[in-house]
């Protein structure tokens, strides 16, 4: 009896046993919800990002960065980086203010644009938006659709928010419209490709 008894408890743990490995999985459940980032494969020659491509460069400055300024009023006017740029139009300043943009090169393209009025106070907001171009002629970070080129509002290599832009292909930019400043990238959208078209006209 007691030897009947053993082998029918041994059954039932078996049977147990089998339907808990026949059971769903934790790890693909995990799968499934994983966020989309997770599924974007790294990129050799970029720096991946909240599912999008930050395009690096082998252009050698020294210390890795470049400045420039230009003191524009109200009436607007243009800082230019080589193939880069940026406009301020009219009336987005009410007086003489500093404009400096510093471009860096590691470890990913980036330009970070600051302004200061004739108080020493700085302006982070703009009433209207200003234009900037950023220049991907010298990326080494492959591109295989250009329709997926965006400007992107990054904070450390972190991706904030993506910029509504335009590429002009003929000149090897990506452009955006801007009221902040912060830090701009020029990147691919690994998710998405933007709706704006290219403008019918055209280093880093």
């Amino acid at each position: 009896m007691t030897r009947r008894w053993l082998s029918l408890m041994a059954v039932m743990i078996l049977g147990t046993i089998a339907a808990a490995c026949d059971g769903p999985r934790s790890t693909a459940t995990q799968s499934v919800l994983a966020p989309k980032v997770q599924a974007i494969a790294p990129q050799a020659d970029g720096v991946s990002a909240n599912g999008f491509i930050l395009l690096t460069t082998d252009v050698g400055w020294e210390d890795g960065e470049i400045t420039r300024t230009a003191l524009i009023d109200q009436s607007g006017g243009k800082l230019n980086f080589q193939a880069s740029s940026l406009v301020v139009p009219p009336n987005a300043v009410a007086g003489p203010t500093q404009f400096t943009v510093t471009f860096r090169n590691t470890p990913y393209m980036r330009a970070e644009p600051t302004a200061v009025d004739a108080n020493g106070q700085l302006i982070r907001t703009f009433p209207v938006p200003l234009t900037l171009t950023l220049s991907y002629a010298r990326s080494k970070t492959p591109i295989p659709d250009v329709s997926r080129l965006v400007v992107l509002w990054v904070d450390n290599g972190v991706v904030l928010e993506k910029q509504v832009s335009s590429v002009d292909v003929q000149g090897k930019k990506v452009i955006a419209r801007i009221t902040h400043f912060s830090e701009y990238s020029p990147g691919l959208d690994a998710l998405d490709a933007p709706s704006e078209p290219p403008p019918p006209t055209g280093g880093w």
